[in-house]
């Protein structure tokens, strides 16, 4: 959930407080009722930073219900981003106007215009067509994100060079021309389908985007929840399949088991619309499920080789790139392969698996 209240500040810019009243709310939408006393409340700061697009912590409330008996309860909570560079970024693509009334997480969606005027972010509450606009890969010529985009390809245009792959594809065509070509094709392909069934997708579908449940250490989950939906859209599922095989599992386990995951989605999408009342061939045949995936496989490739030189980064690069007010505009709106040559000698998997997304992108260019 998202709530506009204003924060108390101190004089740093940085918040002091969660209201009672913010933490009434958050309770009201979970339980379903306003029949409870707030007794105590506690947050904790995550110690190990999530992303780039905020702060976030987990706040631990006690609590009477409406029977009068005690009761624990926790919530996840997003700040917006303090630093001048990602809060610019936050800000422009709209990443905290976005969210899911139905989930049990506050998002203190606050932002600042200066240090002494603080403003709230609209609250929506529909899906509509303002608010479901795209919020990364737009390529509306004012959209504040077009030079990350830019930035983005720029360095998976030199990666090309960096990881020393050749620049003649089996077509003939020139490898770094035709990657360019193809990651500018992401424009479109964000865009609501005119041949396949289009719903709505996360759009973001990595590893710090998943809130999972657990009920014993160790022990297997027992919940699993979807947050940040700034990269909502309206297009076909594939494209949250395919986002999700490609920004999380290896090229190795996409050889062996893609397919056998895309049929098990499938297999599951069947069952649950069943138990709806509708028939799956009435709504997303699966031969033209797997088209949508061959088409959409375009888009998992080139998000995932945009994403991970930033993404993959380690936590302690990520608070060096923050404290650094230049080096974060840099990466954010200029040009990120100066990550990458700064991880060439220092991080073994992270250049493994930014080698793997350009060798991903090569073999899908060899036959355009």
């Amino acid at each position: 959930m998202i709530v506009n209240e204003d924060l108390s500040v101190n004089a740093d810019g940085d918040f002091e407080e969660i209201t009672k009243d913010d933490i009434s709310k958050a309770l009201a939408k979970k339980l379903g009722t306003t029949n409870f006393v707030v007794l105590s409340y506690t947050l904790k700061p995550l110690s190990e930073r999530i992303g780039l697009l905020g702060d976030h912590s987990v706040l631990y409330v006690n609590m009477l219900d409406e029977e009068g008996d005690e009761r624990k309860t926790s919530f996840f909570v997003k700040y917006f981003p303090k630093l001048e560079a990602p809060a610019k970024f936050a800000d422009g693509i709209g990443a905290f106007k976005k969210g899911d009334p139905n989930y049990t997480l506050l998002v203190l969606s606050t932002k600042r215009k200066s240090r002494q005027n603080w403003e709230s972010i609209t609250d929506y509450r529909t899906i509509t067509e303002k608010n479901f606009e795209e919020s990364f890969f737009n390529d509306r010529e004012d959209f504040v994100n077009i030079k990350g985009v830019e930035a983005s390809i720029k360095c998976v245009i030199k990666e090309i060079d960096i990881f020393d792959f050749s620049h003649k594809l089996l077509s003939g065509k020139s490898f770094p021309v035709v990657a360019k070509d193809a990651c500018n094709r992401i424009y479109e392909l964000v865009k609501p389908s005119k041949k396949y069934r289009n719903v709505l997708c996360h759009g973001d579908l990595w590893a710090t985007n998943f809130l999972l449940k657990y009920r014993i250490k160790d022990e297997p989950m027992v919940g699993c929840k979807f947050i940040d939906f700034q990269c909502g859209r309206y297009v076909p599922p594939s494209q949250d399949v395919l986002s999700v095989l490609y920004l999380t599992t290896s090229r190795e386990f996409r050889k062996t088991y893609m397919y056998q995951v895309v049929g098990m989605y499938y297999s599951y999408l069947e069952k649950h619309l069943t138990v709806a009342g509708y028939n799956v061939n009435n709504i997303i045949p699966f031969d033209q499920f797997l088209e949508s995936c061959e088409q959409q496989k375009l888009f998992a490739i080139v998000q995932t080789a945009i994403y991970f030189p930033l993404i993959l980064i380690s936590n302690d690069a990520v608070e060096t790139l923050l404290s650094d007010v230049e080096l974060n505009e840099k990466a954010l709106f200029e040009d990120r392969s100066y990550l990458v040559l700064a991880h060439m000698n220092k991080d073994e998997s992270y250049i493994k698996r930014l080698r793997e997304s350009i060798q991903d992108l090569k073999e899908y260019c060899d036959y355009l």
